[in-house]
């Protein structure tokens, strides 16, 4: 086997797969998996994204719901900094 090189070899009478990896030196390391059988419906539904449990009482957000409030902030902020456009000259006492 070369070294820096991965490769996969399957059990021919039970369902395992082996990944022998070897590094610069060309020392290997191997890694067994099991192989189980399952629907496709069970893999759609690991894809889903799954509520974590929160230690702490901490609460976590996506980053596409970050990004989206962040992007909110910014506009809102940008607003605020502009003038108003029906804004006349006021004097302190309120009058025009």
């Amino acid at each position: 086997m070369l070294p820096n090189q991965t490769i996969m070899l399957m059990d021919s009478e039970n369902p395992i797969l082996y990944m022998k990896t070897s590094n610069g030196m060309g020392q290997s390391t191997l890694k067994y998996y099991k192989l189980v059988e399952s629907s496709e419906q069970e893999i759609r539904n690991q894809n889903v994204v799954q509520p974590q449990p929160t230690q702490n009482g901490a609460e976590y957000v996506l980053k596409s719901e970050f990004e989206a409030l962040t992007k909110k902030f910014d506009d809102l902020s940008k607003r605020l900094e502009k003038p108003f456009k029906n804004e006349k000259n006021v004097d302190k006492g309120g009058n025009q």
